[in-house]
């Protein structure tokens, strides 16, 4: 009978899952960075799938450190289905999570009814990013979801040796950080702090000991790209309170928590503003954390009360994202990463198995009816929520363009604005000048504010870098400062998405 409720959510999951994305429309949900991963599988495949040493088609070269694992699986794939399929390819690795769940309370003996509340709520809930389905980042080929995947993995793997210390078992977590760390930035600083923390917690230091043995053979077996990621990283963080904190959309204090934000908040419900209600949760990552999975609280108080060693270790995973949730709301921290990502990559997990382990062993029918109540309630909105947005467009793919520009193949591009250098670089297939985070201070003298660049040495960066064309998406016209552009550049050509301008033969002084 299990075995047979599994099978058939599974089905239910996928049937849903393709239902939505036939319905979703074009391109909606392709960002930089899955623009940047298709870059990737492409210079894969190029080069017979070998480590790739700097960044691809970016004008100035810098050593990769951005994780390439998924890339590389990718490439063994036909970069025609790749194109096609591309808005499936997250739902794909939400599935072997969503099996993950399944087994983990199979395990744990949950009942078929617990399983299908379960899974009902794995599938509707409009939970962050990667398993909500119904936001259009969902479409884009990122490998959050992978390295989610990797870093539930990897906690489960310490869980189970806080039950079994099995120093055989004790090489599954190690083989997991390597893992991780090949495959998610975010990840690696997921597990680093996590373990730390739930170390901390749960008075066991194996975990830690265990992190610090995995950086020793990543030391002694990839050195030199050991030594180029940590130092890269270093120079991400230098860079960021010198040069970015106020400059890049994602980084200013608008994004960090703030109590205006819970009056702004409660004003707009009382003034009847949906939209503005809507923006102002959706900004600020506390309010976020709490309404794209309003159940956890309810579930992690019936782990509380539960009291067995199963539940205890399940709160300690929930406890430790809240930990790193809540240190890093605040825009000095907020370097660490988008703080309800740790929610995402390893607090959902003990949450939707704790869901089940409460339905199934608590006592407390108070704690029952809430979950319950908070369970229905967000399902709920959940299924409003994917009902007003699904459009009938077409699937979400990739742009290709490459036939109707072909003469900007491998040439030097300056791109507006500078966020869509990746995207110009795939559809175009040219080099782009882009201004990384990880680059030295000196590097971003063509810098004022993100995305935009420095429009006074135009001339002088495009005479460095050997620019022959200057490519502005147009829905970024009302920035650009024409009178500089038309010192240097000729508009040649354009159409509804892009405007292509062709340098001078002699750049004017």
């Amino acid at each position: 009978m299990k075995l047979f409720v599994d099978i058939i959510v599974v089905i239910i999951y996928i049937a849903v899952r393709y239902y939505y994305w036939s319905k979703t429309s074009k391109n909606s949900g392709i960002t930089a960075d899955g623009y940047l991963s298709m870059l990737f599988v492409k210079e894969f495949q190029r080069n017979g799938r070998k480590r790739i040493k700097y960044y691809p088609y970016e004008i100035i070269k810098q050593p990769l450190i951005y994780p390439t694992l998924g890339a590389k699986i990718l490439s063994f794939v036909n970069l025609n289905n790749i194109i096609k399929y591309v808005g499936l390819m997250n739902s794909f690795i939400d599935l072997l999570f969503f099996g993950l769940i399944l087994g983990t309370l199979n395990y744990l003996n949950i009942s078929y009814i617990n399983t299908i509340i379960v899974s009902f709520t794995f599938i509707l809930l409009p939970t962050i990013f990667g398993l909500n389905f119904s936001s259009p980042m969902h479409f884009s080929l990122t490998w959050r979801d992978l390295g989610r995947l990797i870093t539930t993995m990897y906690f489960i793997s310490i869980a189970v040796i806080y039950f079994n210390n099995n120093i055989l078992l004790m090489t599954i977590p190690i083989l997991l950080y390597i893992l991780v760390f090949y495959s998610s930035l975010f990840g690696l600083q997921a597990v680093v702090f996590g373990t730390i923390i739930m170390s901390i917690l749960s008075l066991n230091y194996i975990p830690i000991f265990l992190v610090i043995i995995s950086n020793l053979l990543l030391f002694a077996f990839d050195r030199k790209y050991y030594y180029q990621y940590h130092k890269s990283r270093y120079g991400f963080f230098k860079n960021y309170y010198i040069n970015i904190r106020h400059s890049h959309p994602g980084t200013t204090g608008d994004s960090a928590f703030s109590f205006q934000h819970i009056a702004k908040a409660i004003g707009y419900i009382f003034k009847f503003r949906y939209k503005e209600l809507k923006r102002t949760l959706f900004s600020d990552p506390l309010l976020r954390g709490i309404l794209l999975l309003i159940i956890q609280i309810p579930v992690a108080i019936g782990l509380l009360l539960v009291n067995t060693e199963v539940s205890h270790i399940l709160l300690y995973l929930y406890l430790t994202s809240v930990i790193l949730w809540l240190l890093t709301l605040n825009s000095v921290l907020k370097i660490f990463g988008e703080p309800d990502r740790y929610l995402e990559f390893f607090g959902y997990f003990p949450i939707l198995v704790g869901l089940g382990y409460v339905l199934n062993y608590c006592k407390e029918d108070v704690i029952i009816y809430l979950v319950y109540f908070t369970m229905f309630f967000q399902i709920g909105i959940a299924i409003f929520q994917i009902f007003i947005s699904i459009k009938a467009k077409s699937k979400v793919g990739i742009d290709d363009k490459l036939s109707l520009y072909p003469y900007l193949k491998d040439e030097n591009i300056f791109p507006i604005s500078m966020s869509e250098s990746r995207k110009i670089s795939y559809v175009f297939d040219c080099n782009t000048l882009r201004a990384s985070t990880m680059l030295d201070p000196k590097e971003f003298s063509f810098i004022t504010t993100y995305p935009m660049p420095n429009w006074i040495n135009l001339g002088e960066v495009c005479e460095k870098y050997k620019i022959r064309y200057l490519v502005i998406t147009n829905k970024y016209n009302h920035l650009c400062k024409f009178d500089i552009i038309d010192k240097y550049f000729n508009r040649i050509d354009a159409d509804k998405n892009y405007t292509i301008y062709q340098i001078r033969d002699k750049i004017v002084g």
